[in-house]
C-alpha cells in the first residue's frame, strides 16, 4: 500500500520571484551568455503545484513528473546509487606509454604486486567521483543529493534546451550551488544543445582542460529519457576513452623542440602568417590519401591545371604517379614524413613543390624542397617558446594533415573547394589508403585504425570509420561550419558523408581555364607574405638560462604537490596540478609546462587508476607511498631529460 504523502505548502510567488532574481544574478556573474538567453526566453510550459505542494512542469496538460515529483526523484536516486553508470577506463598498458611513463607504471606494479603483495579490484570501489555528468536538468531538485553522495568537484549539465532550466530558477537554488562549487575550487558546466556530437566534443574538452587524470569512474546520471541523452550516453560508452587520446608524451615534445630549434635556427625559415581577409576565386582541390582517391585520379589530372592542388601527406605519391604535380604539399607530423619523401623522390622531382609544414618536421626535409613555409601547432611546446602568436598557426589544423590542408586553403581565401580521397574511413579494412601510396610499400609503418564505427557514406549507404578518423571528420565539419559564407564545398570522395559539403561525382566537374602562370604566381604570392625568422629573432625566443630556470621551477612545484598529496581521499592536489598545466603566467612557462603535461597526466592516470582499486584497506597507505616515491623519481627523470636537451642546444650551429 502506498504511503500517504504528508502535505506541504507550495512556495509563495514572492519566494519564487526572490529565488529567481537571486539565481539570475548568479548566472549573470558566472554564465553571462546563458543568463541573457534565460532573460529573453519565453516559456512554452508552466510550473504547477499539486495539493501536496509538489512542483511539476505542465505542457498542454501533460506533466513532466507525472504529478509525482518527490517520489520520482527519490526512486531515481536510489537506483543511481545502487546501480550507477560510470565511465570505466581500460587498465593502463605500459606498451602504450613512452619510456618515462612505462618505467613508472612497471615500477609501481612490480613494487605493489611482487614486493608488497597488493591486489587490485577490477572496478573502482567507490561511488565518489571527480566528474558527474547530469543528463537532464528538470527542476533541479536531484542535484544536491548527487553532489552529496558523489562528492564531485565538477558537474556537467546536458540539456536539449533551456525550458526546464528557466523554470528551475524558481525552484532550485543555483546561486548556492555555484558558491559551494567555488568554495571547493570546483566547476559547473552547461551544455545546452540538441546536437549529441557537439555535446560529446564539449564534454571531452571540459574533462581534458579541467582534470583529465580524474575522469576514471565519472558518474553519468540520466534524469529523464530523451534522444539527445541516449545518443550522448552511447558516445560516452563507446568512445569515452577519447577523453585521454592524444594527451602527448614528453619524448615527443623533446623531439619536436629539437626539430624546431634546428629548422628555425638557420635564420632563413619562412613563417606562416594568417591572411583571413583575402579572396581567391580560383578553385582548389583538397586531396587526401583515402582508398577512393584511386578512382578520382584521372579527373584530378584532367582539371589540375585549372585549380590549386593541396596534397595532404602521403597523397603526394599517388598524385605524382598519376602525373599531377601539386602546388602545395601539406605536412603536420614531427616524424614519419622523411621516409615518404625519400620514397617519392626516387621516382619524381619534388623540389619545386611548395612544402607547408609544421616547425616540428624532421630537419632533413629541407633537402627535398626549395620553398618551405613553416607553421606552428598551438597545442605543442614549440609554439609558445618560439612564437606564441596565433597568426603563425593554421586555423582548424588538427588532428590530421587533411584538416591542415583545408584550414590552410580556407585561410588563404579560397571560395570553391573540391575534396578527393578524404574518405574518413573505408568499406574494406585491407584497403585503408590509395593503392599506390607509400602505405603499401614494404617498409611502411601503418597507422592503427579499427574501422568499427558505421557512418553514412557520401553517395548513399554506409561506410566505416575509426575513433581517430571520426575525430578528423568532426573537425572538418567544424571548419566548414565556421567558414560557410560565400564558400562551396564539394565532396567528390567515395567515403564518408561530411556535413556541410555537397556530394559531387568527379566526372561532373567543370572548371574554367586558368591563365598560364596563374598557379605559380599564387604560390609565389603566398611565399612572399610569410616573413623570415631572422637569427636575432630566433635567439630572442630561445634563451637557454631562462628555459632551464623554468624547467627547474616546474619540476620543483610538481614535486611539492606530490609530497603533500592525499591520493586516496581528496582531490585538491589534482586541481593544483591542473593549475600548473593550464594556467601558465608567461609564454615561456606555457611552452615548458607543455613538455611535461602529457606525460604527467598519463602518469597520474595510471597512478590514480590503481590507487582507487587497492582491495585491502590495510594496504592503501602502503600503495600510496609507493605511488609517491615513483612519482618523485619520474619527475627527476623528466628534469634530467629536459636539462640534457637544453644543454645539447646551448650552442646551436647558425
Amino acid at each position: 500500500m502506498k504511503k500517504k504523502m504528508k502535505k506541504k505548502s507550495p512556495p509563495s510567488q514572492k519566494h519564487r520571484d526572490e529565488l529567481r532574481a537571486r539565481n539570475m544574478d548568479a548566472f549573470k556573474s558566472h554564465y553571462l551568455q546563458l543568463a541573457n538567453r534565460l532573460a529573453s526566453h519565453i516559456p512554452a510550459s508552466k510550473i504547477v503545484f499539486d495539493k501536496n505542494g509538489q512542483p511539476d512542469i505542465e505542457f498542454e496538460g501533460q506533466k513532466f513528473y507525472n504529478g509525482d515529483h518527490d517520489d520520482f526523484i527519490k526512486k531515481q536516486l536510489i537506483k543511481q546509487k545502487s546501480n550507477p553508470y560510470r565511465l570505466g577506463l581500460a587498465p593502463p598498458q605500459p606498451a602504450k606509454f613512452d619510456t618515462v611513463n612505462k618505467i613508472f607504471l612497471e615500477s609501481i606494479l612490480t613494487k605493489s604486486i611482487k614486493d608488497a603483495d597488493i591486489t587490485f579490484s577490477k572496478n573502482k570501489d567507490t561511488i565518489e567521483s571527480f566528474f558527474v555528468t547530469i543528463l537532464g536538468i528538470g527542476l533541479g531538485m536531484h542535484i544536491d543529493r548527487i553532489v552529496e553522495f558523489s562528492k564531485c568537484n565538477t558537474i556537467i549539465f546536458v540539456d536539449p534546451n533551456i525550458e526546464n532550466l528557466y523554470h528551475s530558477l524558481e525552484i532550485y537554488d543555483w546561486a548556492q550551488l555555484f558558491e559551494q562549487q567555488k568554495d571547493k575550487r570546483g566547476s559547473v558546466k552547461f551544455l545546452i544543445t540538441n546536437d549529441p556530437v557537439e555535446v560529446f566534443q564539449k564534454l571531452i574538452f571540459s574533462i581534458r582542460t579541467i582534470n583529465a587524470p580524474s575522469v576514471d569512474g565519472m558518474l553519468v546520471y540520466l534524469h529523464y529519457n530523451h534522444a539527445l541523452f541516449n545518443a550522448t550516453y552511447e558516445q560516452i560508452r563507446q568512445k569515452g576513452n577519447l577523453c585521454l587520446a592524444g594527451l602527448g608524451f614528453m619524448a615527443d615534445e623533446v623531439k619536436m623542440i629539437e626539430n624546431t630549434h634546428e629548422n628555425l635556427s638557420r635564420g632563413t625559415a619562412h613563417i606562416y602568417e594568417q591572411r583571413q581577409s583575402r579572396l581567391i576565386t580560383t578553385p582548389c582541390f583538397i586531396v587526401g590519401c583515402g582508398p577512393s582517391l584511386d578512382q578520382d585520379l584521372p579527373y584530378i589530372k584532367k582539371h589540375a591545371d585549372n585549380a590549386i592542388v593541396f596534397s595532404s601527406g602521403s597523397a603526394l605519391g599517388p598524385l605524382l604517379n598519376a602525373g599531377v604535380i601539386p602546388d602545395f604539399q601539406i605536412e603536420v607530423e614531427n616524424e614519419g614524413i622523411l621516409p615518404i619523401m625519400q620514397h617519392v623522390s626516387e621516382l619524381h622531382d619534388i623540389s619545386n613543390i611548395c612544402l607547408v609544414t609544421s616547425t616540428t618536421v624532421e630537419c632533413e626535409i629541407v633537402n627535398y624542397f626549395k620553398n618551405i613555409i613553416y607553421h606552428f601547432r598551438p597545442a605543442l611546446s614549440p609554439y609558445a617558446i618560439f612564437s606564441n602568436d596565433w597568426k603563425n598557426t593554421i586555423p582548424f589544423h588538427d588532428p590530421s594533415v587533411v584538416n591542415s590542408s583545408l584550414g590552410f586553403a580556407q585561410d588563404l581565401g579560397f571560395r570553391e573547394f573540391f575534396m578527393f580521397g578524404c574518405d574518413m574511413g573505408t568499406r574494406d579494412a585491407e584497403q585503408h589508403h590509395a593503392k599506390n601510396s607509400y602505405h603499401f610499400s614494404p617498409n611502411a609503418k601503418l597507422p592503427s585504425n579499427d574501422f568499427c564505427i558505421p557512418i553514412p557514406a557520401n553517395f548513399g549507404g554506409n561506410t566505416h570509420t575509426s575513433n581517430g578518423l571520426f575525430e578528423v571528420k568532426t573537425a572538418i565539419e567544424n571548419a566548414i561550419s565556421a567558414n560557410r559564407e560565400g564558400r562551396t564545398y564539394n565532396n567528390c570522395t567515395d567515403g564518408a558523408y561530411i556535413k556541410g559539403t555537397l556530394p559531387k561525382f568527379s566526372n561532373k566537374i567543370q572548371l574554367l581555364k586558368l591563365k598560364q602562370g596563374k598557379k605559380a604566381e599564387l604560390v609565389a604570392d603566398v611565399m612572399s607574405h610569410c616573413p623570415i625568422m631572422s637569427r636575432d629573432k630566433f635567439e630572442s625566443h630561445w634563451q637557454t638560462d631562462k628555459i632551464q630556470d623554468t624547467i627547474d621551477e616546474y619540476i620543483n612545484e610538481m614535486k611539492a604537490i606530490v609530497e603533500y598529496a592525499d591520493f586516496l581521499h581528496e582531490d585538491s592536489h589534482m586541481i593544483d596540478f591542473n593549475d600548473l598545466f593550464f594556467k601558465p603566467t608567461s609564454a615561456l612557462k606555457a611552452g615548458v609546462i607543455t613538455i611535461f603535461r602529457g606525460s604527467m597526466q598519463m602518469i597520474l592516470i595510471a597512478g590514480l587508476y590503481y590507487a582507487h582499486r587497492v582491495k585491502s584497506l590495510k594496504k592503501q597507505d602502503e600503495f600510496e607511498e609507493i605511488l609517491r616515491e615513483e612519482l618523485l623519481l619520474s619527475l627527476e627523470v623528466m628534469r634530467e631529460t629536459t636539462s640534457d636537451l637544453v644543454l645539447r642546444l646551448a650552442s646551436p650551429s647558425p
